[in-house]
C-alpha cells in the first residue's frame, strides 16, 4: 500500500512538474508577460498618421553666421509634439558650432567638422505654431542649411517589421486598449505554465534562448527609451507580433507538436469515421461554394457602405451636399447635422433629399433650393418614402433618404436570385454584374433614384411572371412618380405574342398602360395648379439627336485616353461604360425574344440610349449607366439562358470595375 501510495504521489509530482514550472521560472514568465503587455499598451500603434512638412528644400547660406526660417502652415500638426529634421553642411576649414533656437529658446547646440554633412533631429515637446521663426546661429560663416522639415515623426520603416520614431511626448495615435493589453498578459501567463519548455537539443535550446533574449532586450529598450531621451519608438502591430512570436517560439512549437500528435492519434483511432466526414465535407463544399461567393458579396457591400457612416452625421455623406449650394439649402436642412463636401457643388441627391423634407412643396423656399425645380419636382415618390420612414422628423428624414438605397440594394440582391439562382459560376457573375455595376452602385453612393426604381421594376416583372398584370400596372404606375423614364417599362404589359394586326389582343394591355400613366399625371396636375405652377421638364441636355452624343462620347473618350494613358485619367471608366452599354444594346437587338418581359424592357431602354443627350453622357460618372440600368439587368437576365456566352458576360459587365472604385471597396479600389 505504501509503495502504491508512493507511486501515485510520484505520478502526481510528475504531472505537477509538467504544469508548474517552479516559482522562479513562473516569476520570470510573469515578468516576461508583463513586459509584452506593457509594450503592447504603451508602444504599439494600430494606425499612425505621419505628417512631414518640407520647409527648406534647397541650399540656404547664412548671413553673418546666422539665418531665420519662418515656418509655414502647421495646422496638420495640431500644435502637438514636433520633430525637426535638419541637414547642414560645413564647407569651412574649421569646425563650426551651430545652435538652433525657437522663440529665443535654445533647442540644441552641436558641432560640424570641416567638409562634413550632418543630419540633426530635434524634438520640441511643446510643439511649434504657424509663423514661428527658427533661428540657426553659427560661430561664423562657411556652412549652409541644405534641408529642413518638421513633422510628427523623426523616422519610420515599412514592411512586416515597421515602426516609427516620434518625439517623446507624442500621444495622438490609435493605440491598443488597456483591456487588450491585460487580456494578452493573462493569455501569456496561462500559456507559459504548461507549455514553456525548451527543446532538448542543445543548439536549438540556445537559439531559442537567444531569440528570447534579443526580443526581450528590444522590448525593454523601447519601454525605457522615453525616460532617458527625447525620442519614443512605436512598433506596428505586425512588428510586435513578430517579436512576440520569437519570444514564445518554444510555446508555439510545443503547442503545434501536441496538436499534431493529438490529431494523428484521433485519425488513427477513427480512420473510417474521419474519412467519411472528409468526403461529406468535400461534397458540402462543392455544393455550397457558389453560395459562399454570393454571401461574400453581401458582406463586401455591407463593409463598404459602413465606411461612409459617421457618428455625427450618420450616412448623409452618401447624399453629397456641396458647400456651393449650402447658402440656398432649406433652413430646416441647415439646422440638421449633415455632411457637407467642401469646395464642391455636390450632386443630385441633395435636391431630392430636400424634397423629402417638404414632399408637398409647401415651403416657399423649396423652389429656390432646387437647381431645376420643374425637372426634379415630378420625381417625388422616393422623397415621400424617405419622409414616411423618417416619421416627418428632418434629421430622421435625411438619414432615411441616404439609407433607402442601401435597403433597396439588399432587397434587389434577394429578388434577383429568382433569375440568377446560386447554381453556377456564370449565374454568380451575372448577379454580381447587376449589383456591383456602376449603374446601381452610383445610385447607392450618390443617393439617387435608379436603385429604388429598379426594385419596383423587378417587383412588377415578378407580378407579370405570376400572371398578375394589374398588380404590375399599379407598381409601374407608382414607379413613374420616381422617374418618368420608368414609364417605358409599360411595354412589358403587352401580351407574350406580338400580333400588331389583332387589336383585340392589345386592348387590355393598352388600358393597363393608360392606368400606369395616371399617378404621374395626377401629380403633375397638383404641381401645375400649386403656387409654383410647375410644368414638367425633360432636363437641360438630357435628350439629343439620335446617336449624336453617343458617338461624340466615344470620340472624346478615346482622345483623352490617347493623350493621358490608361492610368492617367478616369476616361478609362468612360470607355468601360461605352463598351458595356454597346454590348448590351447589340445583344438585345440581336436576340429578339418578345415573349420575355425583361427583353421588351431592355429593348425599350436600348432605344432610349440612342436619344440620350450630353448631360447624360458627360463626365466620368456617365449617368447613362443609371438611366439605362434596366437595360443592364435585362441583358444579364437574357444572357443567363444563352450558351457559350462568357465573352458577353465579361464585356457586358465591365462597369463592375468602376462600381468597385466608386464604393471604395476595401482592398480593391486603390488598384482600380
Amino acid at each position: 500500500m505504501a509503495s502504491l501510495f508512493g507511486l501515485r504521489a510520484g505520478t502526481y509530482d510528475v504531472a505537477m512538474h509538467r504544469f508548474w514550472p517552479g516559482l522562479k521560472r513562473f516569476g520570470a514568465f510573469v515578468a516576461l508577460a508583463g513586459c509584452c503587455a506593457l509594450v503592447l499598451y504603451g508602444r504599439v500603434y494600430l494606425s499612425y498618421d505621419r505628417v512631414r512638412i518640407s520647409v527648406v528644400d534647397s541650399e540656404r547660406l547664412p548671413s553673418d553666421g546666422s539665418m531665420a526660417v519662418i515656418l509655414p502652415d502647421l495646422s496638420r500638426l495640431a500644435e502637438g509634439p514636433t520633430a525637426i529634421v535638419l541637414t547642414l553642411h560645413n564647407q569651412a576649414l574649421t569646425t563650426r558650432s551651430i545652435m538652433v533656437a525657437d522663440r529665443d529658446v535654445s533647442l540644441s547646440r552641436f558641432e560640424i567638422r570641416p567638409n562634413e554633412t550632418l543630419r540633426v533631429d530635434l524634438s520640441v515637446q511643446a510643439g511649434l505654431r504657424t509663423g514661428d521663426t527658427l533661428h540657426v546661429v553659427g560661430d561664423g560663416d562657411g556652412w549652409s542649411l541644405q534641408h529642413l522639415e518638421v513633422g510628427n515623426a523623426h523616422g519610420f520603416s515599412h514592411g512586416l517589421f515597421s515602426f516609427v520614431v516620434v518625439p517623446q511626448s507624442v500621444e495622438r495615435y490609435e493605440a491598443v486598449s488597456i483591456v487588450g493589453a491585460l487580456s494578452l498578459f493573462v493569455v501569456l501567463v496561462v500559456l507559459a505554465c504548461p507549455l514553456f519548455r525548451f527543446d532538448n537539443y542543445r543548439y536549438v535550446r540556445l537559439a531559442e534562448i537567444a531569440l528570447i533574449t534579443v526580443a526581450s532586450f528590444l522590448f525593454l529598450v523601447i519601454a525605457v527609451l522615453p525616460m532617458v531621451s527625447q525620442y519614443r519608438v512605436l512598433l506596428s502591430l505586425s512588428a510586435f507580433s513578430v517579436c512576440l512570436g520569437a519570444v514564445y517560439l518554444p510555446v508555439t512549437l510545443r503547442a503545434t507538436r501536441n496538436v499534431c500528435r493529438a490529431l494523428w492519434s484521433l485519425y488513427s483511432d477513427h480512420r473510417e469515421e474521419v474519412d467519411g466526414f472528409l468526403r461529406a465535407a468535400h461534397g458540402m463544399w462543392v455544393a455550397t461554394r457558389i453560395k459562399m461567393l454570393y454571401s461574400a458579396v453581401i458582406v463586401l457591400f455591407l463593409v463598404s457602405v459602413s465606411n461612409f457612416y459617421s457618428s455625427s452625421t450618420g450616412f448623409t455623406s452618401l447624399i453629397l451636399f456641396g458647400d456651393r449650394f449650402e447658402a440656398v439649402v432649406l433652413p430646416t436642412v441647415q439646422e440638421v447635422p449633415h455632411y457637407v463636401y467642401q469646395d464642391s457643388p455636390g450632386y443630385d441627391g441633395q435636391f431630392y433629399a430636400q424634397l423629402a423634407i417638404d414632399p408637398l412643396l409647401q415651403d416657399p423656399a423649396i423652389e429656390q433650393a432646387i437647381d431645376t425645380f420643374g425637372y426634379r419636382a415630378p420625381r417625388i415618390l422616393f422623397s415621400w418614402t424617405a419622409f414616411l420612414l423618417g416619421l416627418g422628423q428632418p434629421a430622421l428624414i435625411l438619414q432615411a433618404y441616404s439609407v433607402q438605397n442601401i435597403l433597396c440594394w439588399f432587397i434587389l440582391a434577394w429578388l434577383l436570385l429568382r433569375w440568377f439562382p446560386p447554381l453556377t459560376l456564370r449565374n454568380f457573375m451575372l448577379w454580381f454584374g447587376c449589383l456591383f455595376g456602376q449603374g446601381l452602385i452610383s445610385s447607392v453612393r450618390l443617393s439617387l433614384l435608379a436603385g429604388p426604381s429598379l426594385l419596383l421594376l423587378a417587383l412588377a416583372i415578378i407580378a407579370i411572371e405570376r400572371g398578375r398584370p394589374w398588380i404590375a400596372s399599379a407598381v409601374l404606375g407608382f414607379s413613374g412618380l420616381g422617374r418618368e423614364t420608368n414609364l417605358l417599362s409599360g411595354v412589358c404589359l403587352f401580351g407574350r405574342r406580338w400580333r400588331p394586326l389583332r387589336v383585340e389582343d392589345h386592348a387590355a394591355s393598352l388600358v393597363r398602360i393608360f392606368f400606369v400613366a395616371v399617378p404621374l399625371a395626377l401629380w403633375l396636375g397638383y404641381l401645375y395648379f400649386s403656387e409654383h405652377g410647375v410644368t414638367m421638364s425633360s432636363g437641360r441636355g438630357n435628350l439629343a439627336a439620335p446617336l449624336l452624343t453617343f458617338l461624340a462620347k466615344w470620340d472624346v473618350t478615346l482622345a483623352e485616353l490617347q493623350e493621358f494613358g490608361w492610368t492617367g485619367t478616369y476616361a478609362r471608366f468612360s470607355l468601360l461604360s461605352l463598351v458595356s452599354l454597346t454590348t448590351q444594346a447589340v445583344f438585345l437587338a440581336w436576340q429578339r425574344e418578345w415573349s420575355a418581359p425583361w427583353w421588351r424592357i431592355g429593348v425599350a431602354y436600348a432605344l432610349l440610349m440612342v436619344f440620350l443627350g450630353p448631360a447624360v453622357w458627360a463626365g466620368d460618372q456617365v449617368a447613362a449607366n443609371r438611366v439605362l440600368l434596366p437595360m443592364t439587368v435585362a441583358f444579364n437576365v437574357q444572357l443567363a439562358h444563352a450558351r457559350g456566352s462568357w465573352p458577353l458576360v465579361i464585356l457586358g459587365n465591365l462597369t463592375v470595375l468602376h462600381g468597385l472604385e466608386s464604393l471604395r471597396v476595401p482592398w480593391l479600389w486603390l488598384y482600380l
